[in-house]
Formats: structure tokens, C-alpha cells, sequence
């Protein structure tokens, strides 16, 4: 592949790598925050948790912003984790992981180009110390090996235990609160 096809690529991959995981994290964020107010709302046994719905009630005020995106808020249901309710959640969480890995192999193609140019400017040097003239082209012009992609299992079980502990905390939370 040429580097500039290669610079086309990175290009595409940070805007749409940025605009998923951002759109995806805001909507996530809202879900979780939108879910937790309900339950803690479901059972107000003590003023504790009504207090803290009630300051996340504000901070959704201050931070919910009329988009397009409001259609894609679904609530998550953190008083039955294992439930249909949370596939939405679950689907904006996947569109996040996949934003965040298509900014990630942006910069590791970046990467390639920047060896690519050093390696070119190696050789160069190397042909001038030689006494040879230096052949002139475009850097651009040259092929570059993408190699094979790295394994992603690491990755994605990273990606999926993190939420796993949240929710399995957040749990804990609302029963220590009094939530049934």
C-alpha cells in the first residue's frame, strides 16, 4: 500500500474512531445515569438515596444535551443485570470498543509511516556516505508492508471486564443504599 493511500486510511479512521466512541461514551454515560436515578427512585427507604437521586437528577440537567442521539439512550437496569433491557447498553458499549480500536490502529499506522520515513532516510544517508548520489523520489510513492493485525483477545476481554466489575459494584451500591 502507498503512504498516501495509507495517510487517507488514518485520516477515516481517526474521524469515524472519534465520532463513535465519543457519540457512544455520551449515550452510555446518559444510560447509566438515567438507570441509576430509577433505581434508586424505585425505593426511596432512606433519605441517603433519595439525596443522590436527587444530585444526579441535576448533574443529568447540567450535562443532557438535545441531540439525535437522544433516541439511542435506553436505561440500564442495574437491579437485574442478565436482563433484555440491557442489550441496548450493551450495543452502544460494542460501538464504543470499536470506535476506541479504529483510533488505536489509526496511530499504529501512523507509526508505520514514521518508520517507513526513517528507514528511507537511512538509506539515503547510508548512499551518500558511500559516495553514491543520492537518489531523489517521492516519499509517498513508496510501498510500505502493513503486517498481519495483532490479536484482539486481550483486548476485548479488557474491554468487557472493567463493565462487569462496575456493574457488579454498582449493584452492591444500590443494596447497600436500600434499593430492593
Amino acid at each position: 500500500m502507498k503512504i498516501r493511500d495509507l495517510k487517507r486510511r488514518i485520516l477515516v479512521k481517526r474521524i469515524a474512531g472519534s465520532i463513535l466512541s465519543i457519540a457512544s461514551f455520551y449515550v452510555m454515560v446518559i444510560s447509566f445515569l438515567v438507570g441509576l436515578v430509577l433505581a434508586l427512585e424505585e425505593n426511596y427507604s432512606n433519605n441517603v438515596s433519595y439525596n443522590i437521586s436527587s444530585s444526579i437528577r441535576l448533574l443529568l440537567s447540567k450535562i443532557w444535551l438535545e441531540s439525535p442521539l437522544d433516541g439511542l439512550v435506553s436505561p440500564l437496569n442495574l437491579l437485574e443485570p442478565v436482563s433484555a433491557d440491557n442489550l441496548g447498553f450493551l450495543g452502544l458499549y460494542v460501538a464504543f470498543i470499536v470506535g476506541a480500536y479504529l483510533f488505536s490502529s489509526a496511530g499504529s499506522d501512523a507509526r508505520m509511516i514514521r518508520q517507513a520515513r526513517k528507514r528511507q532516510q537511512e538509506r539515503e544517508l547510508d548512499r551518500a556516505m558511500d559516495g553514491e548520489e543520492p537518489r531523489r523520489f517521492e516519499i509517498d510513492d513508496v510501498d510500505i508492508y502493513l503486517g498481519r493485525s495483532k490479536n484482539l483477545g486481550g483486548t476485548f476481554w479488557n474491554a468487557f471486564f472493567i463493565p462487569l466489575v462496575v456493574a457488579v459494584l454498582s449493584g452492591i451500591i444500590l443494596k447497600l443504599l436500600g434499593a430492593d
